[in-house]
């Protein structure tokens, strides 16, 4: 049988599982349509949770694996290129946001993916069009047709 062997990993993933336990319990005492989003995505997390805690506990860790998850920032771009990229980026956050605000989120939604698709990863015109059909459409069908979520209407929308 292999050693048991404790790190910061395992306290982490024990950490996550212990939250995840609770929102899965304040989930259950909501309404089930309040408490379905939270106890699936809860589930879920806790499921992987688990299977890395027992990794963490059983597994040795080798001096491959360490390089292989520590997380290393690029280092060949230059200053102003990372800024530019980093503007650019809060720009089309805060468009977003301007977006959800002005239309509410089922329109801001596919209005922003269209745009990003086309302009700012310079997608073809069909590819950024049925990207944006298939991906609204699945969020239409889970978020409002199944779940029936009522979404706030927009600043701009709800003038009318």
């Amino acid at each position: 049988m292999k050693e048991i062997s404790f790190s910061g990993k395992t306290i982490m993933y024990a950490a996550i599982m212990a939250v995840t336990v609770y929102s899965v319990i304040l989930g259950m005492r909501w309404p089930i349509r309040a408490g379905l989003f939270p106890i699936i995505v809860s589930s879920v997390v806790l499921i992987l949770a688990s299977i890395e805690l027992g990794f963490s506990l059983f597994k040795k860790e080798s001096a491959d694996d360490t390089d292989r998850i520590d997380f290393k920032l690029s280092t060949d771009v230059d200053k102003a290129t990372a800024n530019r990229k980093t503007v650019s980026t809060l720009l089309w956050l805060g468009g977003f946001l301007f977006g959800v605000i002005l239309f509410g989120l089922p329109a801001a939604i596919p209005l922003f993916l269209f745009f990003y698709l086309k302009f700012e990863s310079k997608e073809g015109w069909i590819f950024s069009f049925m990207m944006t059909f298939v991906f609204w459409g699945f969020f239409y069908f889970l978020f409002i047709w199944l779940l029936k979520i009522q979404f706030p209407e927009g600043a701009l929308l709800g003038l009318t």
